[in-house]
């Protein structure tokens, strides 16, 4: 999984490059991750990028090596953000020393630090994720019935706004910002005038989410507006997203499997954190004469319940704990905050110190093992291309040297195919199966034994199914990866 995460980072940053160009400027359609997902993720990088390019240009600088820098330099400034806003959000529960302490843990001992190496829009999509729900704390610690005149509908139309930012950056965001639009929305129908009619008050939500929905759009509209354009392809795109994201088992086979991964010491983090978060939710359940910001925060934490159980039911990568990250690791806070209140004050602190200490170190050090499997025996800040990534070298190197131009080829995610050539790729995730077996390519090339959860994947069926043919051969074998020739 973590050398998948690798070939979609040089996924993403080609996606980058992509929308940099004159012909295919700003439009995230035109490549391959760019239209699947990090719509978000795109648009403020390109804001950044695009004058740097512009730049370039004018100096005819090539510019592959300063946009791979500065797209690292920004990924980097993303992560970093993602941390800091954790800190402003359990700093509205906890004090300065305890949030920067479990700040340190959620940025180096939980998989949030290996996004912030690789291009994903994770990390972008979880800032804008903790400010959407900074906002709504704010929003609701107004108290309920406050009356029209003095609600501070600036923090309604903040949290609209980065939530939206939140769910653009990737899908995955959807079922957690979900609840968190429902739970802004109930706290705004709360603080109605109490005076008012059911009707004024019925009217006024439907106005409310209405105006809502209209926003979301036009920021939609702004960041991607090529979706709208091809409209038909970018939703069939999203569908074919939520398709292939089941593991493949039963949601039996997927709670053991999840339960036998939690209990390692190596998951010592997230496991804690959903005993925190059973803990938590338990007890303010049964918390009598709750605060109206307590009554908000239940409903958040049945829905963090709830997509937990989903992807333990569904999906089998930790990877995909990402959007639920700050809100398990804030119920780890709250619940060890509590453990050591009970002892002494400095004695808790010290404790505290340790505990964050041992566990961000030992999380630094797993993180920064798994980057030096895929980075070529070490994370660089500049690492360009795929060819510190051993098999995926040779791969890239066999097409650049051994394929002719204009040949066309049909590959999976695990092949990157070199710019420089007048090639015709269809990566097999662009296409449907029809498409596929009609185009006849020159060169099948893929990873024929990968698996998703011990179940071999629908278009890896596909492309076995073309190399079957009596007029393919294969010409190389490199490592997993199959090379297929059709003769002429």
């Amino acid at each position: 999984l973590v050398k998948v995460h690798a070939i979609d980072h040089y996924s993403m940053f080609d996606s980058m490059s992509k929308i940099l160009e004159w012909n295919t400027l700003y439009n995230q359609m035109a490549a391959f991750h760019s239209s699947h997902y990090g719509w978000t993720y795109f648009f403020f990088s390109f804001l950044f990028l695009a004058p740097l390019k512009f730049l370039l240009w004018l100096t005819n600088t090539p510019s592959r090596d300063y946009i791979y820098f500065f797209l690292k330099i920004l990924n980097i400034f993303y992560g970093l953000l993602g941390s800091i806003s954790f800190y402003y959000l359990i700093r509205s529960f906890l004090n300065s020393i305890y949030s920067l302490l479990f700040s340190l843990i959620f940025t180096f001992a939980t998989p949030f630090f290996f996004y912030t190496y690789f291009f994903h829009p994770e990390p972008l999509g979880v800032f804008f994720l903790n400010i959407g729900c900074l906002f709504i704390y704010k929003f609701s610690k107004e108290g309920a019935s406050s009356g029209d005149k003095n609600i501070n509908f600036f923090y309604y139309v903040y949290s609209l706004l980065f939530l939206t930012f939140s769910v653009l950056s990737k899908p995955t965001f959807v079922p957690i910002v979900s609840p968190l639009y429902a739970t802004l929305f109930l706290i705004y129908v709360s603080k109605l005038n109490k005076n008012l009619t059911l009707c004024s008050k019925a009217l006024k939500s439907i106005q409310l989410l209405v105006y809502s929905f209209v926003f979301f759009l036009l920021l939609f509209f702004l960041i991607n507006p090529f979706f709208f354009r091809h409209l038909k392809h970018s939703i069939n795109i999203q569908i074919n997203n939520v398709s292939i994201v089941s593991s493949g088992f039963t949601w039996i086979e997927c709670l053991v499997r999840w339960g036998l991964s939690l209990l390692s010491l190596d998951s010592l983090i997230i496991s804690t954190s959903v005993i925190s978060l059973a803990i938590n939710t338990f007890y303010l359940c049964i918390k009598k004469n709750k605060v109206f910001y307590e009554k908000c925060f239940l409903l958040i934490q049945f829905s963090v319940v709830l997509n937990l159980l989903f992807i333990m039911t569904n999906l089998q990568s930790i990877y995909y704990l990402i959007p639920l990250l700050p809100f398990l690791l804030m119920n780890f806070s709250l619940f060890m905050h509590n453990v050591f209140k009970v002892l002494p004050r400095y004695l808790g602190c010290i404790f505290c110190i340790i505990l964050c200490g041992f566990l961000s170190y030992k999380g630094l050090k797993e993180n920064l093992s798994n980057l030096a499997r895929v980075g070529g025996g070490g994370p660089y800040l500049l690492d360009q291309s795929c060819k510190t990534i051993d098999v995926y070298s040779e791969v890239f190197r066999y097409i650049k040297d051994e394929v002719p131009s204009e040949a066309v080829i049909i590959h999976d995610h695990f092949v990157a195919i070199p710019e420089d050539k007048k090639l015709h790729p269809h990566h097999y995730w662009q296409h449907d199966d029809l498409f596929l077996k009609k185009i006849n390519a020159d060169y099948v090339i893929f990873n024929p034994m990968y698996r998703v959860y011990e179940n071999i994947p629908e278009k890896t069926v596909v492309l076995k199914e073309i190399v079957q043919q009596p007029f393919y051969r294969r010409v190389k074998v490199i490592d997993s990866i199959e090379v297929w020739k059709k003769d002429l």
